[in-house]
């Protein structure tokens, strides 16, 4: 055969992945401004979702600052090791907690010594290997003083029996005694100590003393002892009688049952769950409830929250996409009635665009929005009907930054504004919030840029403003506003009684002593009233008391790293597309780079430079696609640092800063299904087991493989694969590459009286084969009267050097009485055969279904133009003629880094040299 030749075009291509549905997960949202005292009924895409909503369990403290909790934020009880993380805080004492975590007591196994990192994955098995794993966990905090273990359950139930807990990819062992709370005692008990935990950090300086602790949801910490008889996580309460048991997430996801008695963490159900819950399952117990009664669900300071655990099931899913989160007081979701309402986005992208090709990123001339976070939804714009809500609102542009260069715009953290008076402690405590909002004409709008809210108790009453009374709304994140562009901020409550401080044109300014005449304004904006937050009057000559503050930028260089959550199964990496919704700046720089871990090796690699929205290959600079490259990675099971991100940005401008959003960074990994043609075990079927003696006298022998620079494939039998003499298997040692026809086996042993005898798979039988990658077309059936007699194949394709793209066809005559799916594949022969230069260039391959006998100089063969084959001495196909075929491509790499990429491929089925069968 000549050799082939190499093609030269350009090419360029994008890709879009697909994600249809968003993945199940837990969403915490908390709201604020619901009419206190009200149901809530929940609604996800217009859908209701109550059965999927955990109401949070409360932890009251005796100091009036539970405001330093963050969402977020774990609490660990230091007299019992309990642990469960913040939802929000109600003013002042009230925090609402997610308790869908385990602790246990670990000791050490043996002489090893206790290690857990937080991302950690741990598991029971009741073998020696992970496919037997009966309870996967995720660790969230590990406590080396106290030996307490916090974990996430992933699946199954942990077994206090089975002492051994093992930390996945890692020689770390220990043994389970106890979990907390498992024997129906308190958590969390008056009067014990609460220390915060950031990031799987104790956090000494943030400590409250527990006052008192109401539970709700949790996950169940072990199997009930029947689908009407469930052990909580926590304690019962009375009130929980003639409630609601719902099944959040996990093994009986949806159902939900009435309560009839408690006893101690012991609820029994009036009529038993279809399906026994298990130790990965959260649950909830009604609706989230206040203090005011056990009917309602917003408490006294119209503040909401809790866990929406999305469902992934084949009956329940919900399409990518922009989704609305929503929380009313009316059980129809399309109710005029409704006299308190919250929404709020989610967003998890469905679509998502690959660049082929490097490119060099952009700044935008108008940065985009903040995105919407995707963990955690903060509900916090709300409908009322029954009370009138008089917002009022304050214009300005953004400030001119103080530093000599080019105008950027100015990154706001928060507005300081003065009260001099706020609602009766003795009233409704409502909060108030502050929305950053675009101007148009003028006027605000309804265009919120971003919002913060302040709670009641945390509202200063200025008698004479100064600087230690002021009132300060920190955003969650810094909010970038553009330069010289007029926004405004809008201070609304549902309360009447808060009063700002604001000046008057001609007035004097109370501030300062003497108090000078008020003699021009300081802004070029204006204070505005609306008596329904959409319509705006402009007050002349008055503007709020307030005061933005800017966040102020290093020209130092910030890193941060991400690391890879763990799984339970390892993934081959030959490809990743990094995700971020990031905003860059010409006055600064913003790398990403992904350290990974070499499959071949398991060693961590130097780090790749990777740019987001690109697909990066990590054989992306090979031409050739080599047995030696060992460019593959992977990502190991329970190990968290097999692949890590490093994010590094520096800013020479003090007032803007490339700004990366970590709620958005993620990755599509791509593992290429493709081998080189090489045997594996299930390949192989023991036809017949022979009669052997000694294992270790038996040969097993592999046919040449097909294709030029192959691999013969070896193989031996093992003692376990002999049982009773009977050949049971072969224990593959080379898997060898390069066979594109089917294989065959001899399994010999001088001394046995019957040899066995194997089958392999391969692409000329009649189905499957031992590529892992190809392409079939369905059966294609010719019209009467046009029955063919050849065929030929067209194929584009990136064809790199050392990749194979081979083609096969199935024939079946008008005439043979066979099943078309029992006709064996015949591979065809290329006359057109070419390599691309790169991973990038196309080039087209033909092929025929048979050559004639190369010359005695070697030249190829020309296309015989007739289809033919034998089957034994008999040919085929029958008369010479064929009504239906198909068409079979396959692809070989040697790297799976460098695989080849069908584009397109066509067939024509011919008459034919010889129609009819005749010559």
């Amino acid at each position: 055969m000549a050799n082939p030749l190499t093609l030269s075009s350009d090419s360029r291509s994008v890709d879009k992945s697909v994600a249809p549905y968003i993945r199940a997960r837990e969403v915490a949202f908390i709201g604020y401004s619901l009419k206190s005292g009200s149901a809530a009924y929940f609604y996800f895409d217009d859908k209701k979702v109550d059965n999927y909503v955990q109401s949070p369990s409360t932890i009251t403290i005796t100091t009036q600052d539970a405001a330093k909790f963050t969402p977020g934020t774990g609490l660990y009880c230091n007299t019992t090791g309990a642990y469960c993380s913040v939802l929000g805080v109600s003013p002042n004492t009230k925090i609402y907690v997610s308790e869908n975590y385990l602790t246990l007591n670990v000791v050490a196994y043996g002489v090893e010594t206790l290690s857990f990192s937080r991302g950690d994955m741990v598991y029971q098995s009741g073998g020696t290997n992970q496919s037997s794993i009966s309870f996967l966990a995720r660790v969230d905090y590990w406590n080396a003083t106290d030996n307490k273990l916090v974990v996430v359950p992933e699946r199954g139930t942990i077994n206090t029996a089975m002492i051994v807990l093992s930390a996945l990819g890692k020689s770390n062992r220990c043994n389970i005694s106890s979990v907390v709370g498992n024997q129906g005692t308190n958590k969390f008990p008056t009067s014990s100590k609460l220390t915060a935990v950031v990031e799987g950090t104790a956090c000494t300086s943030k400590t409250a003393v527990i006052s008192s602790y109401n539970h709700r949801s949790g996950i169940i910490p072990r199997s009930p002892a029947s689908a009407s008889t469930i052990t909580l996580a926590g304690p019962t309460e009375s009130w929980m009688v003639g409630n609601t048991f719902y099944i959040t997430s996990g093994v009986g996801l949806g159902l939900s049952g009435t309560i009839s008695t408690v006893t101690a963490n012991t609820i029994t159900l009036s009529s038993p769950l279809s399906i026994a819950p298990t130790g990965n399952t959260r649950y909830s117990i009604g609706y989230p409830v206040s203090t005011l009664s056990s009917t309602t669900s917003v408490d006294e300071n119209g503040i909401i929250c809790g866990i929406f655990n999305i469902p992934e099931t084949p009956t329940v899913k919900f399409l990518s996409g922009e989704r609305m989160f929503a929380v009313t007081d009316s059980n129809s979701y399309n109710d005029d009635s409704v006299t308190s309402s919250a929404v709020a986005k989610y967003t998890s992208v469905g679509f998502i665009n690959i660049q082929k090709e490097q490119r060099t990123p952009t700044v935008p001339p108008t940065p985009p929005a903040r995105p919407t976070p995707n963990v955690t939804i903060n509900v916090n714009r709300t409908r009322e009907r029954e009370r009138r809500r008089d917002p009022v609102a304050q214009t300005f542009f953004t400030p001119d930054p103080k530093s000599a260069g080019k105008n950027y715009g100015i990154f706001v953290t928060s507005i300081d504004v003065w009260f001099s008076k706020k609602p009766a402690s003795n009233t409704i405590r409502y909060p108030i919030e502050i929305r950053l909002v675009e101007v148009v004409n003028g006027l605000p709008t309804e265009e919120i840029i971003d919002s913060t809210t302040v709670l009641w108790g945390d509202v200063n009453v200025a008698t004479i403003p100064n600087s230690s009374n002021k009132t300060k709304f920190t955003f969650a994140d810094p909010v970038y506003l553009l330069p010289s562009r007029e926004y405004a901020f809008v201070v609304i409550s549902d309360s009447p009684d808060y009063r700002i401080w604001h000046s008057v044109l001609g007035e004097n300014d109370k501030t300062k002593s003497p108090s000078p005449r008020i003699d021009r304004q300081p802004y070029s904006g204006s204070m505005f009233l609306s008596q329904n937050g959409s319509t705006w009057t402009p007050i002349q000559n008055w503007d709020l008391m307030f005061q933005i503050n800017k966040a102020q930028f290093s020209s130092g260089l910030a890193t941060a790293n991400f690391d890879v959550r763990a799984i339970d199964i390892p993934i081959l990496v030959d490809e990743l597309a990094l995700q971020s919704a990031d905003l860059q700046f010409p006055s600064g720089s913003l790398t990403y780079t992904v350290e990974g871990t070499y499959a071949s090796s398991l060693t961590n690699d130097a780090g790749t430079a990777v740019v987001p929205q690109t697909l990066y290959k990590y054989g992306k600079d090979l031409t050739t696609s080599s047995l030696n490259s060992n460019r593959r990675r992977i990502v190991r099971e329970g190990d968290n640092k097999s692949m890590v991100l490093t994010v590094k940005m520096s800013s020479a401008d003090p007032d803007v800063s490339p700004m990366v959003n970590q709620e958005r960074i993620s990755a599509i990994l791509r593992s290429n299904y493709i081998s080189s043609g090489g045997i594996y075990p299930n390949d192989i079927t023991i036809a017949s087991g022979g009669s052997h003696i000694n294992s270790s006298n038996i040969v097993v022998t592999f046919s040449d493989p097909d294709l030029t620079g192959g691999i013969r494939a070896t193989a031996n039998v093992l003692p376990s694969q002999l049982v009773g003499g009977k050949v049971t298997g072969l224990n593959i040692l080379v898997n060898g590459s390069g066979y594109s026809t089917t294989p065959n086996v001899t399994i010999i042993e001088a001394a046995a009286s019957s040899n066995a005898t194997g089958i392999v798979k391969g692409e000329t039988s009649s189905n499957d084969g031992n590529a892992y990658a190809r392409y079939q077309t369905r059966k294609v059936s010719l019209a009467d009267g046009f029955e063919a007699g050849d065929l030929r194949v067209y194929v584009e394709c990136v064809r790199p050097s050392g990749t194979h793209v081979l083609a096969y066809y199935k024939v079946l005559s008008p005439y043979d009485e066979d099943e078309f799916l029992d006709k064996n594949w015949v591979k065809m022969a290329v006359v057109r055969d070419f390599y691309s230069p790169d991973q990038q260039t196309g080039i087209e391959l033909e092929f025929v279904s048979s050559l004639f006998a190369e010359s005695n100089d070697g030249t190829p063969g020309e296309p015989t133009g007739q289809l033919s084959y034998l089957v034994g001495d008999e040919p085929f196909p029958v008369e010479g003629v064929f009504k239906h075929f198909a068409i079979k491509l396959v692809m070989l790499a040697n790297d799976p880094t460098v695989s080849p990429v069908i584009v397109s491929m066509r067939a024509i089925a011919t008459e034919g040299e010889f129609p009819g069968g005749t010559s």
